[in-house]
């Protein structure tokens, strides 16, 4: 399927396929794919979250920050860790895509065979090697929040902040 603006969008029944696909691609056509989540550069581009608030904030007791690969809060919670020692780092990840809690509780990355969550930016397959330690250094605490309580978060951000979040980032 093209669009009009050039792209040609390839659909798939799973994320292995959709690797394979990937991988397919960037052999024939020499592209070079850019991840999602897994790689490693990821956490420099996610300290800057971490960054704009020390900018923009006293310092914090604590911050709650998403986890689904650990990208992000390996970035952020580094960052916050870094210049805050004392800031509390609060990971939430989806309940029906608890991949770093199972991980955290195994030492080892952890593997789901079946996501459902509403939160689907923070749901990857498994977590990941190189994020899951340095989450492990800097997260505090690690909890698994329901759908239900993902879309009271969004509907609380929306009615007092009047901001329209997706269920990753509520």
């Amino acid at each position: 399927l093209s669009t009009q603006y050039g792209a040609t969008i390839v659909f798939v029944d799973d994320f292995l396929e959709a690797q394979q696909v990937i991988k397919d691609i960037e052999t024939t056509e020499g592209r070079i794919f850019v991840p999602a989540w897994g790689d490693p550069r990821l956490s420099l581009g996610t300290a800057s979250l971490g960054l704009e608030l020390k900018e923009q904030t006293p310092p914090l007791d604590a911050c709650v920050v998403a986890i689904g690969g650990g990208s992000i809060c390996a970035g952020a919670g580094t960052l916050l860790k870094s210049v805050w020692p004392d800031c509390k780092i609060l990971a939430a990840e989806p309940e029906g895509a608890a991949t770093m809690l199972r991980s955290f509780a195994s030492g080892k990355v952890e593997y789901l065979e079946k996501r459902e969550t509403i939160a689907e930016g923070l749901a990857p397959p498994n977590s990941c090697d190189y994020f899951m330690p340095i989450c492990r250094a800097c997260v505090d605490s690690l909890q698994a929040m329901s759908d239900h309580h993902i879309v009271e978060a969004m509907r609380f951000l929306f009615d007092e902040a009047k901001l329209a979040i997706e269920p990753s980032g509520a």
